[in-house]
């Protein structure tokens, strides 16, 4: 796969693991991330909001804020293929 599609609740308190990790797992496989996450409250738990658009390398393409709203970025799945093709680590999964 060259992207991922997400949809999350993440709650707000956390929502700076919420960032890592979707850059961390673009990284580890070389692929988009594409998140969406809550926002408001729901079952008592404040929602973060922070819907974001990764690059296989981890940059932060696009990023929404912490209310709701429509997000818009340009993806290039090629991107995948071609980070993939200068450093192949996936070659190394057992």
């Amino acid at each position: 796969a060259t992207a991922f599609f997400l949809a999350s609740g993440w709650p707000a308190e956390r929502i700076e693991h919420w960032r890592i990790l979707l850059k961390a797992r673009a990284i580890e496989n070389q692929a988009w991330m594409i998140a969406c996450n809550g926002v408001g409250t729901q079952c008592g738990t404040t929602l973060g909001g922070r819907s974001a658009v990764i690059d296989p390398l981890g940059h932060v393409i696009a990023e929404a804020g912490t209310e709701e709203e429509v997000l818009f970025a340009q993806v290039n799945p090629s991107a995948a293929t071609t980070w993939r093709t200068e450093f192949p680590t996936l070659r190394d999964r057992r």
